[in-house]
């Protein structure tokens, strides 16, 4: 997810934006949950683990830009890790991740499960 680097907060919000779009697609009749081999899994489970604080996660450093900076200007953020926190703000759409992909598509992702049982 694109803010993984910065906070847990943007992180997981943006998750949360992102599955609403793909959940209203969903009721109309469009896949987004298995689009790109499953794209959206992979940055569920990234974030899931990024919340376990599961340390050696793949990461390219990026750069991101505001306020009319250019990314090679110094003033911007650059994000060199993911960002991890304790404790991660909760977030009411983990139970929609679980019905569509361990429920309906059958499949299971591990950091994914570890989290929902921290919650339950």
């Amino acid at each position: 997810m694109n803010e993984s680097g910065r906070d847990m907060g943007h992180a997981t919000i943006a998750l949360g934006l992102t599955l609403d779009i793909a959940l209203q697609t969903w009721k109309q009749g469009d896949d987004l949950f298995s689009y790109m081999d499953y794209r959206l899994a992979a940055g569920i489970e990234f974030t899931a683990a990024q919340i376990l604080n599961i340390t050696n996660l793949p990461w390219t450093e990026y750069h991101s830009a505001n306020n009319g900076f250019y990314y090679t200007d110094n003033r911007i953020a650059k994000h060199t890790g993911p960002a991890y926190e304790y404790p991660s703000p909760i977030r009411p759409y983990w139970g929609i991740v679980i019905g569509i992909y361990e429920e309906i598509k059958e499949l299971h992702y591990l950091f994914l499960i570890l989290h929902m049982n921290k919650w339950v």
